[in-house]
């Protein structure tokens, strides 16, 4: 009997520490997602489908898995910014009809009344003319251009004038040419005139006639020795 017994125990000892028979449980799959009730696997002839893929249960097709099942359906509306636009600085602002003086910007060549901008006429259709006034201050006074006066140097021989632009870019007309001869002694240390007669009457310190007999005096070389 106690034999019987001991061997009852060990066989009831070896049961329990035997490898365990449990097989590892496979989270369910739901049959549809939470965003918008898709099917997992769907029949292709439009039967209701199912969580995992098989057969259709009511026509027998295999079961197709849907993509669409993975996705997230939620849409979220893209946030739009509004960038505030810098106005374009080669885009001039509009400026008034009329300036402090009551001119127009553009004039009807008509008679009728201006604009603000370049157009045709409200009244007769005619194309409206610039206004150059309109940028006038009223009661500036306008600017004087002055010629500048051209003094040659003595001794240089012909000097000629630039060309002056007036403001509608037309050469104006050439400046006169003046050519001045620095006034010299008559006589020089030696006592010799700088121009002679030639019939030997008194010379000059100048080119000219001469003052008793009107003949031309003579430039006289011996002046510069």
């Amino acid at each position: 009997m106690l034999a019987l017994l001991l061997s009852a125990c060990a066989n009831n000892n070896d049961a329990n520490s035997g490898p365990s028979s449990t097989t590892p449980v496979t989270p369910a799959v739901p049959l549809q997602n939470t965003t918008a009730g898709v099917d997992h696997y769907t029949c292709p002839n439009g039967h209701p489908g199912a969580a995992s893929g098989g057969n259709c249960s009511v026509c027998g097709v295999a079961l197709e898995h849907n993509q669409a099942y993975h996705d997230n359906q939620a849409t979220t509306t893209p946030e739009i910014t509004t960038t505030p636009t810098t106005p374009d600085a080669t885009t001039p602002s509009a400026s008034p009809a009329q300036n402090a003086a009551g001119e127009y910007h553009y004039t009807c060549p008509n008679g009728h009344p201006g604009a603000a901008s370049g157009g045709s006429c409200a009244v007769c259709g005619s194309a409206l003319a610039h206004n150059q006034a309109y940028h006038n201050t009223p009661g500036a006074v306008a600017p004087t251009t002055s010629t500048p006066s051209i003094t040659p140097a003595a001794g240089n021989g012909p000097t000629f004038a630039p060309m002056l632009q007036e403001n509608a870019g037309t050469p104006a007309a050439r400046v006169p040419q003046t050519t001045t001869t620095a006034a010299t002694p008559a006589k020089n240390a030696r006592g010799e005139y700088h121009y002679t007669c030639p019939n030997g009457h008194a010379g000059a310190g100048a080119a000219g006639s001469c003052s008793v007999c009107g003949s031309t005096l003579a430039h006289n070389a011996a002046y510069h020795n």
